[in-house]
Parts: structure tokens; C-alpha cells; sequence
């Protein structure tokens, strides 16, 4: 049941999560990665199994089968959702360290070209912790 399940997410893990949409009162299963947790609040990042889009906020995971998906996906680099960990549902795996390693380049290059600062020091953890949790 959704809502009494404890976890304690990883930084790379994948997770199914209940996500709120931005303009509804409603809620849909998806997954997400795990960029960090503290205090029992995941923050997330929105995985889309639509690989159409290709622009600077997107990632597309190239290996996706080891990382526990279903099917080609993006980690939707603009979509930072903080979550509290009861809204996690089912681990599906880890993003694998090729993965990591270019997904960090991606979100730098997004920080340069958006001149966002509020994450470097999440960014910096990131880098610090790409060899955890393999």
C-alpha cells in the first residue's frame, strides 16, 4: 500500500515514486533517480520513457536494461522533484556508471547555459559519490 513502505534511497537508484503533477491534484506512477536524500525527502529526477526529446534538460540513459528500466528513457534534467521517501514504491535498479559520468556532463553543460548556481554543490556531491552504490 502506497504510503508505508520505508525506504532509504541511494544516490542512483532508480525508483518507481507516486509524482504529483505540476498543474493537477493528481498523481502517477513513475520513475525517478535518486540525486540525494536527507531527512527523509528523495531528490528526484523525472524519467520519461519519451526519447523524442532531445534538448539540453534531457538525458537519454544508454543503458537502460542494466539500470532496471523497461524501455529507452530520459532523466528529465529540469525536473527536480523533492519527494518524501513514503512516495517510493519499488526499486527497479542503478543507474550504471557510464551513465553517471555523462549525465554529470549534461547537467553541467544545463547549469552553464541556465547560469544555475543552486545546484553546484549537489552537482559536486554527485561526482564525489559516482562510485557508490554499484
Amino acid at each position: 500500500m502506497i504510503g508505508t513502505k520505508k525506504y532509504k534511497p541511494l544516490i542512483w537508484d532508480i525508483y518507481d515514486a507516486d509524482v504529483f503533477f505540476e498543474d493537477k491534484i493528481e498523481k502517477k506512477t513513475r520513475p525517478v533517480l535518486v540525486i540525494d536524500e536527507i531527512n527523509n525527502i528523495c531528490l528526484s529526477l523525472k524519467i520519461t520513457h519519451n526519447t523524442k526529446r532531445t534538448g539540453i534538460d534531457e538525458y537519454t540513459i544508454v543503458e537502460w536494461k542494466e539500470s532496471g528500466l523497461d524501455t529507452e528513457s530520459n532523466v528529465r534534467i529540469s525536473k527536480l522533484i523533492p519527494l518524501d521517501n513514503k512516495y517510493l514504491n519499488n526499486k527497479r535498479g542503478v543507474l550504471q556508471p557510464n551513465d553517471r559520468k555523462a549525465l554529470i556532463e549534461k547537467i553541467e553543460t544545463y547549469l552553464i547555459l541556465n547560469n544555475a548556481k543552486y545546484t553546484l554543490s549537489l552537482l559536486k556531491k554527485m561526482k564525489k559519490n559516482i562510485d557508490k552504490n554499484k
